[in-house]
């Protein structure tokens, strides 16, 4: 039974709030909100609330407005719908309104298919009146009764005087002239015109400058009465408010007075095609030759959600910096000076476009090669799986990252599918999309979606974007010839027409509001503002002699560290150059690792790094202004400390010895700066006038400004010649000022860098009591002593194997250190005592077991006091939990891996236990069978010498198979033949079964995070290392006795099982 008129809470599918019928209720966890989908009973408008904590509160309505030419319609309403209204007919409302709002976020966006207004405030009331005035603004605008809006937005005939020629002026006319001088622009349109044809995003949404004087007043009309009807509306609110008088005012004041209109206007589906263009851009004096390229094709639709990401991390793997190996294959060659591998969604239908910057004309045809030889060679040799992670790591975290205020964010990303009649959370609740993709990483997907994208290039369209000197000028004569041909048709009665439009225009915009007029907008009241602010929690501190802030709040789960630098004493040269700095920052290797590993431990660790020069004055005071060099980062709490160990390692390791790296940046930030300074002319144009007021004006105009950018350019060009010295400059700088005494950090969220750091001395404090029970065994014979000296001893000895192995994971983590070659130092050591002991014991007696242990223990303790040069960083305070509770849900995470790992390692039993007596039965010497092990340890030693590079590509759940597959064959060898080829065979098929089952555990373990790795690692030790070999062990000594060398085969179907459970999906 419907429920009419029912409290939105209580409400279920089917019920009525205010004039709407709910659609859906759910609860979204990921954004601890539950969300109704309503549709309005009368006029068909669609509506979702998010019902979610938070201060901000947030409005938004959109219309689907297709263009369906280049005139720009939809651009000039979004503008003209907010020049007064039917209940507020003031002329600039939101200007009047932003004197007395609390708004946190007000603005307009018109979109290639959309055009959405949103808004936020923190205050309820604030938010409802704003409400109030875009719901007018879009439904009643003053459009109707005064043209003068579309004149003053779109375009009209100006008039220098009344016997003056006319030429054409407006504000989205002039914004698009200034908007289509960017070459970016250009490249962008070029190619939704060949990939879109016979859809809406073929034409210009902004509208381009020789068609938007086609646009007349009935046809602008005639398209807001089209597209901004109500039932072409969407509704979004987010945060907790009095959601019934919301909806029941927007019902009552304007949707219930529509009825339904179906609208005569949707989406076309674009069928792919292949084609060519020829674009031209207004060049500068200096790009006579410089050429651009674009080749695209169609993607996927809006709802392939795992696609579009799928693709953008793709994208970021091949082209996110200057060591990703598509655009590294470009620059190498000198083929361009910028390449990126672009993904347009929040359409309908999602492209891709490899853009290739600064080319030239004869490179053309080398660039379609290239790009399709790189793709293959790549699919050919496979994927970097770590890269590929690490770039797939810095999308989950942007998709985690809540950015103020949330709700327009949330707004935007719903309208992604929502336009479309899709899911509203498609964009929104996506994590599980980053956990498919986790496991497809290993799966050829990425590889499958290369090749479709790149693989062949005949199946591309290609947009070549050529400089023009004379584009300007050759414009600019069109347009004259455009007006002379419109205004040669005028009559003198035409020509007075034209010159009184443009009077009244003038003198509407000269009058002032009247007093009732402005007396319509809707005020904030004393009462409405919060009379109470929750204080800002912030605890001073100091570490190492820094001076710290940490900022309470809820961060999500996220570490945002500020650190500012004192760069007071700097010249302005200095200034300059450390801006130069910004743009290579984490760009280049280190002392320790090379550049491509460590664009993946940034993109792995760091959702954010970013460095520039901040410039601070106190309020008043206009002669000074302090400099400070700011590095920020963000990263995920459970990954802060590893973070916070590259960001010091980039600080203090950096290497700008790379000349050639230093100038590829050099001249690709030049080639930005100067476009921006085309498109953002107004904004540098308002730097150098405020230069004049202040110091801290002034100094902004050096770094950021017009000044800067003119400074940049002449580095950029002479850098050919003097990029050695840039390069010392920058080496010199970064020693001058990344030092403690010039620091100060500020940071919010969890950030606790103790816990793994107190490892060490843990480690320290079981091996010294290790000693003192190995020395015990000295002091007597007696058996109740020596019960009670055994226990002892490995009760601190028996930790120190997964606690020193859980800090060679914690440090892989933090620096380049390939585990695999400092595991193979105890291999050496124990083949090296084993032989020495066993020399040692003949010469001498049981004493020299005694000698050896307490010396080989001693010798750890010395090496354990000794101070790392790199101290290991700890979790974060959220992963605290080390009860039962944790180490239970730790096992339920990972009890394929240790099922796995315990038959692996469990199938040695038979091996330890029982193959030296098999061996000696089948006639071989105690020295023959000696020789039969270290030719084990020797190819374990081997294999953990070469791991690195033998076993880059594979992951955790490959080398367990790998393992396994060495274990099927080594054991049925050893059950089958005891001839001597076999069992040399089956002995260096020990660096399978035990090595490369280890160092995919190692892998495994190193995966997880914080105390994790520790914990997981005991279990490890205990369970698989132990325990399974021990039970095993009692096994294969009941099989011996029965089925003698049998045992063996009952050790190789072991392997069958643990090939079937492992783990899905662990890292690479």
């Amino acid at each position: 039974m419907i429920r009419e008129n029912v409290k939105l809470t209580d409400a279920q599918p089917g019920d009525i709030c205010c004039g709407f019928e709910l659609e859906k209720k759910q609860y979204v966890a990921s954004k601890a909100a539950t969300l109704y989908t309503m549709r309005h009973k009368k006029c068909g408008a669609e509506l979702l609330y998010f019902d979610r904590d938070d201060e901000n509160k947030t409005f938004c309505i959109g219309f689907k407005t297709l263009p369906e030419d280049d005139t720009g319609v939809f651009h000039i309403l979004e503008h003209s719908v907010l020049n007064g209204s039917k209940r507020f007919p003031v002329k600039e409302p939101f200007v009047s309104l932003l004197q007395g709002s609390m708004q946190t976020f007000l603005n307009a966006m018109t979109y290639s298919d959309k055009t959405i207004f949103p808004v936020s405030s923190r205050s309820e009331q604030d938010l409802f009146n704003l409400m109030r005035v875009y719901l007018d603004g879009v439904f009643c605008p003053n459009i109707y009764e005064k043209p003068e809006i579309f004149m003053q937005e779109g375009w009209h005939y100006e008039f220098d005087g009344e016997q003056a020629q006319p030429y054409y002026n407006g504000v989205v006319f002039s914004e698009m002239k200034g908007a289509y001088a960017d070459v970016e622009r250009v490249i962008g349109e070029g190619t939704d015109r060949l990939l879109y044809p016979d859809t809406c995003y073929g034409f210009s949404s902004g509208g381009k400058p020789e068609h938007i004087p086609e646009l007349s007043y009935a046809q602008f009309i005639a398209a807001h009465k089209r597209f901004y009807h109500p039932s072409n509306a969407r509704i979004f609110l987010d945060g907790h408010m009095d959601v019934e008088r919301v909806l029941a005012y927007i019902d009552a004041e304007y949707l219930s007075q529509y009825a339904y209109r179906a609208p005569d206007f949707d989406f076309t589906v674009q069928q792919p095609r292949t084609g060519e263009a020829t674009v031209y851009y207004e060049a500068m004096p200096g790009e006579e030759t410089l050429c651009h390229m674009s080749l695209s094709r169609l993607l996927c639709r809006y709802d392939d959600v795992e696609t579009v990401y799928a693709a953008k991390i793709l994208s970021d793997y091949l082209t996110g910096s200057n060591e990703a190996p598509l655009k590294r294959a470009f620059l190498e060659r000198g083929l361009a000076q910028d390449v990126t591998l672009e993904i347009s969604d929040g359409i309908y239908q999602p492209s891709a476009a490899l853009i290739v910057r600064n080319t030239t004309r004869d490179a053309f045809d080398k660039v379609k090669t290239l790009a399709a030889e790189v793709a293959r060679n790549m699919l050919a040799a496979g994927l970097d799986r770590e890269a590929l992670s690490a770039s797939l790591e810095r999308f989950a975290f942007t998709n985690r990252e809540i950015t103020e205020p949330y709700g327009v964010e949330l707004a935007c990303r719903a309208f992604d599918s929502w336009l479309y009649g899709g899911d509203p959370l498609a964009y929104i609740d996506n994590a599980a999309v980053f956990d498919t993709l986790r496991e497809k990483i290993h799966a050829g997907y990425f590889e499958r979606l290369l090749s479709d994208l790149l693989g062949s290039s005949g199946d591309l369209c290609t947009l070549y974007v050529l400089p023009s000197l004379t584009k300007g000028e050759d414009d600019a004569r069109r347009e004259s010839e455009r007006l002379a041909a419109a205004t040669a048709a005028w009559d003198a009665d035409q020509r007075s027409e034209a010159y009184a439009a443009f009077r009244r225009m003038q003198q509407w915009q000269q009058s002032e509001d009247s007093a009732q007029a402005l007396m319509s907008l809707p005020h904030l009241r004393l009462e409405d503002v919060p009379q109470t602010v929750a204080p800002v929690q912030t605890q001073p501190g100091e570490v190492s002699g820094v001076r710290t802030l940490h900022v309470s709040g809820d961060t999500n789960g996220i570490v945002y560290l500020n650190l500012y630098f004192d760069v007071s004493d700097l010249t302005d040269e200095e200034l300059c150059m450390l801006n130069v700095l910004s743009t290579c920052f984490g760009e280049l290797r280190t002392e320790t690792c090379p550049a491509d590993v460590l664009q993946n431990r940034v993109k792995a660790l760091l959702g954010s790094l970013f460095l520039r020069v901040d410039c601070l004055q106190k309020q008043g005071d206009t002669e000074h202004v302090h400099p400070y060099l700011l590095v920020s980062a963000s990263m995920l709490e459970e990954n802060a400390a590893e973070a916070v160990q590259l960001l010091r390692e980039l600080l203090t390791q950096g290497r700008y010895d790379e000349t050639d790296r230093i100038g590829e940046t050099v001249m690709q930030n030049d080639y930005f700066m100067r476009q921006s300074l085309i498109s953002n002319g107004h904004t540098f144009a308002v730097t150098k006038s405020l230069s004049a007021f202040s110091a801290g004006a002034a100094l902004r105009e050096t770094l950021e400004g017009e000044t800067f950018v003119r400074w940049f350019a002449a580095l950029a060009a002479g850098f050919a010649q003097n990029g050695a010295q840039v390069s010392a400059a920058l080496a010199a700088l970064t020693e001058k000022v990344f030092v403690t005494s010039r620091l100060f950090a500020g940071y919010s969220g969890a950030l606790d860098a103790g816990v793994l750091a107190r490892l060490i001395a843990a480690l320290r404090v079981l091996a010294l009591l290790t000693l003192l029970f190995a020395l015990a065994f000295w002091a007597g014979s007696h058996v109740a002593w020596l019960l009670a000296i055994i226990i002892g001893f490995n009760l601190f000895f028996s930790p120190l194997v997964p606690l020193t192995d859980a800090l060679a994971n914690t440090w892989q983590k933090q620096i380049t250190m390939d585990y695999g070659r400092v595991r193979l130092w105890g291999s050496i050591a124990f083949v090296i005592g084993s032989a020495l002991t066993g020399k040692l014991v003949s010469l001498f007696d049981y004493r020299a077991i005694l000698l050896m242990l307490s010396l080989g223990v001693a010798s750890m303790l010395l090496g354990m006091l000794l101070k790392p040069s790199v101290m290991p960083q700890g979790e974060s305070r959220q992963q605290q939990g080390a009860g039962m509770a944790a180490w239970l849900t730790l096992v339920r995470q990972s009890w394929r891996f240790l099922a796995c790992v315990c038959l692996l390692q469990g199938a040695h039993a038979a091996y330890y236990g029982f193959s030296a007596i098999y061996w000696q039965q089948a006639g071989y010497s105690a020295s023959a069978v000696g020789y039969l092990w270290s030719l084990g340890v020797v190819a374990e030693v081997v294999i953990f010498a070469l791991s690195k590079k033998v076993f880059r590509r594979f992951s955790a759940r490959d080398l367990l198979l790998l393992s396994a597959a060495c274990g099927l064959i080594r054991w049925g060898l050893m059950g089958w033949t005891t001839a001597l080829p076999g069992l040399i065979l089956a002995q260096i098929l020990h660096c399978g079964t035990f090595t490369v089952c280890h160092l995919a555990a190692m892998r495994y373990i190193a995966a997880r995070q914080g105390s994790e790795v520790i914990r997981l690692q005991a279990v490890y030790s205990a369970v698989a290392m132990g325990g399974s070999i021990a039970i095993m062990t009692v096994f294969a000594g009941f099989l011996y006795q029965h089925l003698h060398q049998g045992v063996f085969w009952v050790m190789a179907l072991l392997t069958l099982p643990a090939m079937a459970i492992r783990p899905k999906a662990v890292a690479a």
